[in-house]
């Protein structure tokens, strides 16, 4: 488990922050994702953008580019946990984590 930046920055995330590989963090629980845990925007579909967390027991596999994990099926053992959110309604529940 990586040890907590305290010197990390973070802003809540708005559409205008939009960017294939960008690395945030949850500001709140999901069901099965704590809040805290970090991921990379793998995917913008218009509507919406999805997350790949890296969470401990289905990590973020660095060595994949971030269009080969929006495309994997979900059953396949590199594949991380993966969740879509709305642009208009949900870009707030992430903060943009800059270094």
């Amino acid at each position: 488990m990586q040890e907590p930046n305290f010197t990390e920055k973070t802003q809540t995330m708005t559409e205008n922050d939009i960017e294939i590989g960008l690395r945030v963090k949850s500001n709140t629980t999901f069901v099965s994702i704590p809040e805290g845990t970090e991921g990379v925007l793998i995917e913008d579909y218009g509507s919406g953008i999805t997350i790949a967390w890296d969470k401990e027991d289905r990590p973020y596999p660095k060595e994949l580019s971030c269009d080969h994990i929006s495309k994997m099926y979900a059953i396949h053992p590199l594949c991380p946990h993966r969740d879509g959110f709305d642009k208009d309604n949900e870009l707030q529940y992430l903060d943009i984590i800059k270094q």
